[in-house]
């Protein structure tokens, strides 16, 4: 049992340096990992009116009056119609969903959404078909993010709505968090904050694992900076709702997630000297600073308070 754990411990450490490391995917492909969440969109909720009320980056883009955007589904012979516009489009019998809307220089503009999975098809013309994405937010918003243009996104609302309302709508859309700017300059922050974010997952995946193996664990991972971690809630937020079950998990924090009650038990007890400070940093910093967090880990992984009072009691003081 030991050389397996040992494997499978290994094999994930090296995956996970691996995606930190090397880029694999393109500028698109990145965006749709980042923001798909594995649930196929209905193109049919978008029928009716709906309202531009938001844009991300908002930096320039924002409006004085929202946008109308007329959204309907095509006709079989719409959808032939477009087919002889564009010979590349081939729309099948599938939905085809086309928005209206005339843009700030009050021109009237027509795209289509199609696709069948998570990721549709925006076509404007024959030249720009890009790969697009919708996230349902709630009963009257829906985001779209254009992955071809490097992560615009925009929401959309059933009714028209006032700026505060707005406002608290895009500050509770943790994915977009960040996005101020331009496109490319933000997108490319995202990402990078992404792959901090990873690296979190990698640092503290190897202190979790690290306690089914009978020998002490490398020290690969001791560099990491958990000052800048620490000091950075973009950072360590989604990592912590990862850990809860209420945001987003990549494979590596679904594979932490799997550790940290056994992590907890046994108090470190496989790490290197420094893996140790830095598990108590960073449970440190949660007492200290985030304590609906880590109220909400105990009640989570320890209910009945048998291992976090050896903790509390050391690190209630300790300044992470």
């Amino acid at each position: 049992m030991h050389w397996k754990k040992q494997a499978v411990t290994i094999t994930f450490l090296v995956s996970c340096f691996i995606r930190i490391s090397v880029p694999t995917s393109t500028s698109v492909d990145k965006c749709i990992e980042y923001y798909k969440s594995d649930e196929i969109f209905d193109l049919t909720i978008l029928q009716g009116v709906r309202y531009t009320v938001y844009f991300w980056p908002p930096n320039q883009r924002q409006r004085d009056v929202c946008e109308v955007t007329n959204f309907k589904i095509l006709t079989a012979e719409e959808i032939e119609s477009a087919n002889r516009e564009c010979s590349g489009l081939n729309l099948g019998n599938e939905t085809v969903l086309q928005s209206s809307y005339n843009n700030a220089a009050g021109k009237p503009v027509k795209l289509l959404y199609y696709g069948a999975g998570e990721v549709k098809s925006l076509y404007r013309n024959c030249e720009r078909i890009w790969k697009y994405l919708f996230r349902r937010i709630n009963g009257d918003y829906v985001m779209g993010i254009n992955c071809s243009t490097r992560g615009r996104g925009v929401l959309w609302s059933k009714s028209l709505p006032t700026v505060s309302q707005v406002n608290s709508v895009v500050a509770n859309i943790e994915i977009m968090t960040g996005r101020e700017g331009s496109p490319d300059s933000n997108y490319h922050n995202i990402i990078f904050l992404k792959m901090k974010s990873m690296t979190v997952f990698c640092m503290l995946a190897f202190v979790a694992v690290a306690y089914a193996l009978p020998q002490q664990y490398t020290d690969k991972y001791d560099s990491v900076d958990l000052t800048e971690i620490l000091s950075n809630r973009r950072l360590l937020v989604p990592y912590l709702n990862c850990i809860l079950t209420t945001g987003k998990c990549s494979p590596d924090g679904k594979e932490l997630r799997s550790h940290i009650k056994e992590a907890l038990e046994n108090y470190c007890a496989k790490c290197t000297e420094t893996q140790k400070n830095g598990t108590r940093r960073v449970i440190g910093h949660l007492i200290n600073n985030e304590a609906d967090y880590w109220k909400k880990l105990v009640d989570k992984y320890d209910p009945e308070r048998k291992y976090v009072v050896k903790y509390e009691e050391e690190l209630k003081t300790v300044a992470a």
